[in-house]
């Protein structure tokens, strides 16, 4: 899977930069439904 930059304001807290990626490939269709959510450590590593 391509990796997209995500722009995000510096400062933003992780847990709020984890919801903008999730919120982002759910609604690009990158996660597609009833795909497995990654845990917390694999987004982080991506």
């Amino acid at each position: 899977m391509a990796r997209r930059a995500m722009h995000l304001s510096p400062g933003t807290g992780k847990p709020e930069q984890i919801a903008t990626v999730l919120e982002h490939e759910i609604r690009s269709g990158l996660l597609g439904f009833g795909d497995r959510l990654q845990s917390e450590n694999e987004l982080v590593q991506r």
